[in-house]
């Protein structure tokens, strides 16, 4: 928890997000692009603390 990771809260979320892009018709690329996009707006935020809640963070996409 200390490190901002909680593996049953990964888990839950990553196949929800999946299961949201499959409902949505994305294909395999747009799906690939979209985690690419995300990584990056996440990345330029890594100057927080890893336990800081995304919702105290003003993320721009």
């Amino acid at each position: 928890m200390s490190e901002g990771k909680r593996p049953d809260k990964i888990i839950q979320l990553a196949g929800k997000y999946l299961d949201d892009l499959k409902k949505e018709d994305a294909t395999l690329g747009e799906a690939k692009e979209i985690v690419k996009r995300m990584a990056y707006i996440l990345e330029v935020s890594e100057r927080y603390r890893p336990e800081t809640l995304l919702n105290d963070i003003m993320l721009r996409s």
